[in-house]
């Protein structure tokens, strides 16, 4: 009578260590999924912010463009009507600054003026663009590169 007790004890024990074992394997494998997903998250996330990186870089280079041409018509507008301050003319250094450490592609430039003419339509910008305007906005490095001289 006893042995049969103690063989069904160690079988409940043994049963328990099973049930036990099994349970902790399927919450590893479950970890392992959770570790998984969250990994998934966390490179979906990261190829977000490489995303978001690109697209800033690209509207730092765009605004750059728009910086140095709208600085450069601010002084020659303020030329026909009088002298320009010294604040103009230190906007002007850094915008040349700005297009020199971003460096704008080609297509940058051509947003840019694209994004000139929209404003320009739209009633946003008073200055419509000639095509000399654009011609001057194509070569910006030669602007960016070189001194601003007043004429007097």
């Amino acid at each position: 009578m006893i042995a049969i007790l103690i063989i069904i004890v160690i079988f409940f024990v043994a049963w328990s260590i099973r049930k036990d074992f099994k349970k902790c394997k399927a919450a590893q494998s479950n970890m392992t999924t959770i570790n998984h997903a969250a990994a998934q998250r966390a490179e979906k996330r990261h190829k977000k912010l490489m995303v978001r990186g690109a697209r800033l870089d690209r509207h730092r280079r765009i605004w750059s463009v728009l910086f140095l041409v709208n600085s450069f018509y601010e002084i020659e507008e303020r030329m026909k009507n009088g002298r320009p301050t010294k604040r103009m003319f230190q906007n002007l250094e850094s915008a040349k600054d700005y297009v020199l450490e971003y460096n704008p592609t080609s297509k940058d430039i051509k947003t840019a003026i694209r994004f000139c003419q929209v404003e320009n339509a739209i009633g946003k910008c008073p200055h419509k663009l000639t095509p000399s305007d654009i011609e001057t906005i194509n070569n910006i490095y030669t602007i960016a590169q070189t001194p601003y001289i007043p004429p007097k």
